[in-house]
């Protein structure tokens, strides 16, 4: 680990309300790479061993999601349609930045890191919670897929190099999930990272429910035959205005609103 990222790491964990009981466990039990981080109120567990920094900690701590919400134009109680949901980073900072959460569902596709996402969202948010191991996918069978112990560039298209199990993953599409868990109720934010599965996602036929989404958050992963440019005609040809990037924000993270529905 190079000395740059260890002062990122120090960084974000000054932040957090435990920062000093955290600073000591790293530096006298070094070794000891399950922490609890707490932060406004809340308790979020991390796994070092499996890139969870990477997940919650670093959602809650950086601008890449959080500088979009003061665009975000709702009242009350909200939906919220969560897809690469890692540890739960994305609901929990809703609720630290004062978002009611009436009904959060995320889906996260590594099982080792679906257990902490279903820990730390039951444990912190008050909300019906629907935590899912799952692939958001063009399909809805089961795929097999190597995974390692968990890591925020988990996806259904390379195994990692440090993978020790193959496992048999649910597949779902997006309107499939939708009409499982939210029916005819609007989504007030859907949030989407999946490490590329949003082309396949887009490519496919099943993804009119968007359209009962107030707003989108989503991650573009550009790549071979992967163009940004693709996904946003796809939205906009559903109503959806893409928000400027401000100067300095992450290119990738686009912020969509729904012209039928705010």
């Amino acid at each position: 680990m190079s000395l740059r990222t260890k002062w990122t790491g120090l960084k974000e964990v000054l932040a957090f309300d435990n920062r000093a009981l955290l600073i000591l466990t790293k530096l006298l039990f070094p070794r000891e790479r399950l922490h609890v981080y707490r932060y406004r109120g809340m308790q979020f567990l991390t796994d070092h061993d499996a890139g969870d920094a990477n997940g919650a900690r670093e959602v809650l701590i950086s601008p890449m999601y959080r500088d979009l919400l003061p665009e975000l134009d709702l009242d009350g109680p909200i939906n919220v349609l969560d897809l690469g949901g890692n540890n739960g980073g994305f609901p929990l900072l809703l609720k630290a930045n004062g978002f009611e959460i009436r009904k959060v569902v995320s889906v996260e596709l590594n099982p080792r890191t679906f257990v902490r996402l279903h820990f730390n969202l039951h444990r912190n948010l008050l909300g019906e919670v629907h935590a899912l191991n799952a692939a958001v996918c063009d399909n809805n069978e089961k795929m097999s897929i190597g995974l390692s112990r968990g890591a925020v560039s988990d996806n259904i298209y390379v195994t990692p190099s440090d993978s020790d199990a193959v496992v048999d993953i649910d597949g779902y599409t997006f309107d499939r999930l939708y009409d499982r868990h939210f029916s005819d109720e609007p989504v007030d934010v859907c949030k989407i990272d999946i490490e590329g599965a949003e082309f396949d996602v887009f490519r496919g036929n099943d993804h009119e429910r968007l359209r009962h989404c107030r707003y989108v958050i989503m991650e573009i992963h550009e790549g071979e035959g992967r163009n940004a440019n693709e996904l946003i005609e796809k939205l906009e040809d559903l109503d959806f205005s893409r928000h400027p990037t401000k100067p300095g924000a992450d290119p990738t993270v686009h912020l969509f609103s729904n012209g039928s529905l705010t």
